[in-house]
């Protein structure tokens, strides 16, 4: 199993699998379950009952969940360069970690770990998934669904943001492979949402079960350069679509939101301004393109970004406030450094966005301007200006495809602030942020910020892999 050795040690899948549903069960230390009340205790031969199909697919749920919250508040943001860490961030670099933690999710709200949870989330999908198709359960094609769409999440996410991955002691496997990976899951998904209808997904995450699907894929094939699959996906979303990570404050069930509790419970972090600190070889701008998240804003004709590829703020005249990106100065000086607030996530039970249609029109709009129709780009961008009570762009023509593309790159900066996408459009994109050299102002590595390496562990516990080929599929990614 590609888990963490507390896991591998268990005594084998069915172990590790009855194991990890006792910690999803254990309310604070790994988030809880969603709405299914849990028996006194569940053995290992009931957990194989079919009277536990909803609870072994809410468990997955809610472990992946809780990983996606600290994925967020940790790697997820730091890598987009929306934190910076001034006074420590609970015990390791923040921005642009070569390898992940193996952490668990924890019941403290300023410890986070998601590399474990994710995995332990899917495994236990995939085996719901594996096990629901042999029984006669209750809601059948629901939990089904509900399985396909959870494990190709976490496909999805490993497919992105490492440059190799393995899965259950198998081989490395490239980001795209990974990737298809994630394509079949959420595709079995629909199948399974065809065969018995359309339904809400459990505990608030979403209205459409199908909308979400829909979503994650579209996001996988346009992440694939399948622009073709990605629109047809894409053109069945409606606006206003969103699934979330649910989160609660308080409770038996705590699922804290760990953005909340690293930046505004605890002064741990500040939200990052234009990163003008930088220095090293090459021949990088004085101010870092597309950074800074402090008081962005947009002028009347709609331009968000300068020619010079830097951020409107309210220090131009005229400008008004974007309210996607809502910041806040605390009028405080930590470790030397100004101290600044995100307001997106009022309190630690503020639920996190997974699958948002914002995302997918800047999906088409990309798709569009590449396509050489620039102005259909344009019209997508400005349906979400008007959803947001935004000024529409006027600024740019049908032609300026540089200008298109550098305005949806700052669209996805703002529309989908600490909701971890950004990083996806920088690996996409091969930008402008520094790479394991240079100095920062602050106590701690400023990292390779491409694509991670799974951490050391996976490649001592997978009798199929060799420490030595760490990073092997990396390519000129590889850890310097």
């Amino acid at each position: 199993m590609n888990l963490s050795g507390r896991i591998r040690h268990a005594g084998g899948p069915r172990r590790a699998l009855a194991w990890t549903l006792l910690l999803s069960a254990g309310a604070a230390g790994c988030d809880g379950l969603l709405d299914v009340e849990l028996p006194g205790s569940i053995t290992e031969g009931s957990l194989y009952d079919p009277s536990q199909a909803a609870v072994l697919v809410t468990s997955a749920i809610a472990d992946i969940e809780c990983g996606f919250s600290d994925f967020i508040a940790t790697n997820g943001s730091g890598a987009e360069e929306t934190f910076v860490r001034v006074t420590g961030w609970w015990g390791g670099s923040h921005e642009f970690d070569d390898a992940p933690t193996t952490a668990e999710c924890n019941s403290s709200n300023t410890s986070y770990g998601w590399w474990t949870p994710l995995h332990k989330g899917r495994y236990l999908a995939e085996g719901a998934y594996t096990r629901i198709l042999e029984w006669d359960v209750p809601n059948k094609e629901r939990l089904l669904a509900q399985s396909a769409i959870y494990a190709g999440f976490t496909y999805d996410l490993f497919g992105e943001f490492f440059c190799e991955m393995a899965f259950d002691k198998g081989p490395l496997l490239s980001p795209d492979e990974t990737l298809a990976k994630a394509e079949d899951w959420f595709t079995k998904a629909l199948g399974h949402i065809q065969a018995g209808g359309d339904f809400e997904m459990p505990a608030t995450i979403a209205s459409s079960a199908e909308q979400m699907a829909l979503v994650l894929r579209a996001r996988v094939r346009w992440a694939r350069g399948d622009n073709a699959g990605a629109r047809v996906d894409g053109e069945r979303v409606q606006k206003g679509f969103v699934a979330y990570a649910t989160r609660e404050a308080t409770g038996v069930r705590q699922r804290w939101n760990k953005v909340v509790g690293g930046n505004n419970d605890n002064p741990f972090i500040s939200l990052a301004g234009p990163v003008n600190w930088w220095s090293g070889p090459g021949n990088w701008p004085a101010v870092i393109p597309f950074t800074g998240y402090r008081d962005l804003a947009i002028l009347p004709d709609g331009r968000a970004v300068s020619d010079d590829r830097y951020p409107i703020t309210l220090a131009s005249a005229g400008a008004v406030a974007d309210v996607r990106v809502p910041s806040q100065d605390m009028n405080t000086i930590l470790n030397g450094y100004p101290f600044w607030t995100q307001q997106k996530y009022p309190d630690a039970g503020a639920d996190i966005p997974m699958a948002n249609w914002q995302e997918v029109w800047l999906i088409l709009a990309e798709i569009e301007n590449e396509s050489g129709n620039g102005q259909a780009a344009i019209d997508l961008v400005n349906e979400i200006r008007d959803f947001h009570g935004l000024p529409t762009v006027t600024y740019l023509t049908a032609g300026d495809t540089e200008a298109i593309n550098d305005m949806i790159i700052e669209e996805r900066r703002r529309s989908l602030f600490l909701e971890g996408r950004y990083w996806a459009t920088k690996l996409r994109e091969n930008p402008w942020f520094p790479r394991g050299v240079g100095e920062t102002p602050y106590p701690y590595s400023y990292q390779n910020g491409i694509r991670m390496v799974m951490p050391d562990s996976e490649f001592d516990l997978n009798p199929n892999l060799e420490p030595g080929q760490q990073g092997s599929l990396c390519g000129a990614q590889a850890p310097a």
